[in-house]
């Protein structure tokens, strides 16, 4: 079954190692190919479960997989990360690309939203990277205490302002892990400060924004535990 999937997106995943291209993001063919395969299949529940706005795979292109893509540059310069933390993954974005990208590290997508977990598992089926957390970002150092200060990238896309995105990263992040979070250009002054103060009260330092090229928007802003080298 899932073979037939891969297959049937080749075109599909054709489109994806140039879109990632694009974004500096080096995506092979089997990483392509399986997130061709999710996409047809999230955009078959978005059919008939209504688990996202965007309803096709053409949408979901530009909607979810291309502002996921810039992830890659927020860690190019370190060795690939071996435990992925998605927080609110919703339909699955940017967790899965971190799988795609990084083909040995494991990934826990966490999605409190019943419907929304249910599609992420059922989507998940034979990817035996990708593990399904259904649960508030705030238990999950309870249910899985084997993540507490483990997680070498903890991401966060249109889960909320940097200050209670930090407080929920804190407790999982590794030493030398990054936390990385989507935001619009325009960051208000205000959000940005006090995502400085959480950050630095953890012991953290704020790395350079990463500002993708079209058709991606907005920026990445880049956490990482430890102080600055040098």
């Amino acid at each position: 079954m899932q073979s037939d999937a891969v297959e049937a997106s080749a075109p599909l995943a054709e489109r994806i190692v140039g879109l990632a291209e694009v974004q500096g993001a080096r995506l092979g063919a089997p990483g392509a190919a399986r997130l061709a395969a999710w996409i047809e299949r999230l955009a078959e529940f978005a059919r008939t479960r209504n688990v996202s706005g965007a309803r096709t795979p053409e949408a979901m292109l530009g909607v979810l997989l291309v502002p996921s893509l810039p992830l890659a540059r927020a860690f190019e310069d370190r060795r690939p990360p071996r435990r992925v933390v998605d927080v609110g993954s919703g339909n699955g974005f940017p967790g899965v690309v971190a799988a795609a990208l990084w083909p040995g590290a494991r990934v826990w997508l966490v999605e409190r939203r019943e419907r929304k977990a249910e599609a992420l598992a059922a989507a998940a089926a034979g990817w035996p990277a990708l593990e399904v957390l259904a649960c508030d970002a705030r238990e999950v150092p309870a249910r899985r205490p084997d993540l507490v200060g483990r997680a070498d990238l903890v991401t966060f896309r249109a889960v909320g302002p940097l200050e209670g995105c930090n407080r929920l990263a804190r407790p999982l992040l590794a030493p030398g892990g990054r936390v990385v979070h989507w935001k619009p250009v325009r960051l208000a002054v205000a959000e940005r400060r006090e995502g400085a103060r959480t950050a630095m009260a953890a012991g953290w330092h704020e790395r350079r924004d990463v500002v993708p090229p079209p058709p991606a928007t907005g920026r990445l802003v880049v956490y990482e535990a430890g102080p600055p080298l040098g």
